[in-house]
């Protein structure tokens, strides 16, 4: 996504995925940077939770359309004005974040 200040050590071909993925989904001149950003965080959330339910090859496999559907449920809620509804928005620009960090070492997702 150009202009996306988010960064994902570690996680590249989940960047490339989603950023490919917005690109080419997104009308951009509807939907502010910003909110593409946020979007572009809740997909990097949602692909990671995903991924602990797949084994490898199916993950890959599955990746981009599990991204093409959650994109399409953010876009409608984003259209609705419901925001932020289903998602627990974190920031994962940081490289010191601790969930992002568990995440990329493996470890799982809990429910609140």
């Amino acid at each position: 996504m150009k202009g996306s200040i988010n960064r994902y050590d570690g996680l590249e071909y989940e960047q490339n995925i989603i950023r490919k993925t917005i690109k080419e989904d997104i009308n951009h001149k509807s939907i502010p940077l910003l909110d593409r950003e946020d979007i572009e965080q809740e997909l990097m959330l949602h692909l990671l939770k995903a991924k602990q339910q797949y084994d490898e090859i199916k993950y890959l496999k599955s990746a981009k359309s599990i991204v093409q559907n959650k994109l399409k449920d953010l876009i409608r809620f984003y259209k609705a004005g419901l925001r932020h509804t289903e998602a627990e928005t974190i920031s994962t620009s940081s490289t010191d974040h601790p969930e992002i960090n568990a995440l990329k070492d493996g470890a799982e997702l809990t429910p609140d």
